[in-house]
This record gives structure tokens, C-alpha cells and sequence, in this order.
């Protein structure tokens, strides 16, 4: 488990990896997925001169029934809106990813009754 545990969940952040480079765009997004809600995230970030930088892998995760999946993009596309939903108890269970260029994405299953 990473992360650091708030009273409603976890936080992660990059930033110590991108140090004061806010130049950067999240060019590729790796999900760990189980049945029911996202277990983990990670993000990949591309500098203006091209080069890519892999974030944390910020996952919670127990047992192996998971699958990984990536939104991956085409050099200089970039993640352009994320939008998910969150079941009853606060887990992510779905994410809609679209890119700058208008690739699109879905992770998980977006349910009758969950919260934008």
C-alpha cells in the first residue's frame, strides 16, 4: 500500500519526482483494476523537449484478481479531462480519459446510482 492516508482516503503526489518542472503533461495513465473500483493509478509525464517521466506507482491493492490497463498516447498527446464516479463508499469505479487529439478511454463501469 503508498500513499499517504487521509481521513477520507489517500493522497498521492508526484511532485517530488517533477521537482518545480510544471511544464509537463501526463501522456500515459496505467490503472490497476478489479471488479468492483480502481485499485491503483499511475501517471506518465512528458517534458516539452519529449522526454517521459514515470510517476509513483500509487496503488492498494489485496490479493492478485486485478487486471493492469493503460491509456498510453501518441508522442506530444496529452491527457486532456479525466472523469470518473465514485460508489457509496468513496471508491473509484470508473474513469473516462480523453486526450487532447480526442482519444478516449474507460476504466471500470460507470453505475446506476454512483456519484460523479
Amino acid at each position: 500500500m503508498k500513499g499517504e492516508i487521509k481521513s477520507k482516503g489517500y493522497k498521492f503526489n508526484d511532485r517530488d519526482i517533477l521537482s518545480d518542472d510544471y511544464s509537463v503533461k501526463i501522456n500515459k495513465v496505467k490503472i490497476w483494476i478489479d471488479l468492483n473500483q480502481i485499485k491503483g493509478i499511475q501517471t506518465y509525464y512528458q517534458t516539452l523537449k519529449g522526454e517521459i517521466i514515470p510517476g509513483k506507482e500509487n496503488i492498494v491493492l489485496s490479493g492478485d484478481n486485478y487486471s493492469i490497463l493503460s491509456f498510453e498516447l501518441e508522442k506530444f498527446d496529452y491527457v486532456k479531462s479525466i472523469s470518473g464516479s465514485i460508489n457509496s463508499k468513496g471508491f473509484i469505479e470508473a474513469l473516462l480519459m480523453v486526450s487532447f487529439n480526442g482519444k478516449k478511454t474507460t476504466f471500470g463501469e460507470f453505475k446506476q446510482g454512483s456519484k460523479p
